[in-house]
């Protein structure tokens, strides 16, 4: 994966050199001293910020019990309900709290279905045959990410009997440029091609003028399997940009992957 590798240095050194963003730090804590499951769960909720926390060195066999906990969880230990990506590969846990900016994804994939119904892009029939979920965990059974488990911010999945989506969305805040990247590579290296196409939208605070600002990254897989990424900057809801008036992500070829169709 040395493309990703240099297209997270690039991205972390370009976000890194801007004086002009306001990044939050991101917050990162080990469990290469514990054990215990039972103590590195109470680690895990004591640390878990109310927004977004990263856990390392995590023993693999932990991996889907630390989830299965966060799934049954009855607040006697988290207390939140979170979202989380499992990287079995990285041996990582994410953890973050949806807030306002994730939700308001969701209005904005029905806005653009309906526009593509409406535009002749794609028939009703077409919208009807995928289902949006936007709480719902996902496993990949593709080496090197085979039993990483991620809940994307939305995904699309075929009314087709296909067990993963075709098409995901990621928002984010808090969360680095560079995480929202490595979510996308498990996605659509760890699904074995059945996650086409995925969207992320990172959004910044502008220090000078204290708007806010962001970037839009499309990806995709090429026909040898290597990750490929048209980006747009954003300067509002993705609803007003060039993708949602008329560009690529209009065309029959792109919308055509968020249903998990050919062109």
């Amino acid at each position: 994966m040395d493309q990703i590798e240099k297209i997270r240095t690039s991205s972390a050194t370009d976000s890194a050199s801007s004086d002009s963003e306001i990044l939050p730090r991101e917050p990162v804590f080990s469990l290469s001293g514990y054990t215990n499951l039972s103590e590195a769960l109470k680690f895990i909720a004591s640390e878990a910020t109310p927004e977004y926390a990263l856990f390392v060195d995590i023993p693999l066999k932990w991996g889907q019990r630390i989830l299965e906990r966060l799934e049954k969880d009855d607040g006697k230990i988290f207390g939140r309900k979170y979202r989380y990506t499992w990287n079995s590969h990285e041996r990582t846990l994410r953890l973050s709290m949806p807030s306002p900016i994730h939700e308001a994804v969701t209005s904005w994939y029905f806005q653009m279905t309906l526009t593509w119904v409406s535009n002749g892009i794609i028939t009703l029939e077409e919208a009807k045959e995928a289902t949006p979920s936007t709480n719902t965990p996902f496993t990949m059974p593709a080496s090197p990410y085979q039993q990483s488990t991620k809940i994307p911010d939305v995904a699309v999945t075929p009314d087709d009997g296909q067990s993963l989506p075709s098409f995901v969305i990621e928002v984010g805040w808090t969360e680095p440029m560079t995480a929202l990247q490595a979510d996308m590579e498990l996605l659509l290296c760890g699904s074995e091609g059945q996650i086409q196409m995925g969207l992320v939208v990172k959004w910044y605070l502008q220090r000078r003028t204290g708007t806010v600002r962001g970037t839009a990254c499309l990806w995709a897989l090429d026909a040898y399997g290597r990750l490929t990424k048209q980006q747009e900057e954003v300067y509002h809801l993705p609803t007003t940009s060039k993708w949602a008036s008329g560009a690529q992500p209009h065309s029959r070829p792109v919308v055509a992957g968020v249903f998990g169709r050919d062109a």
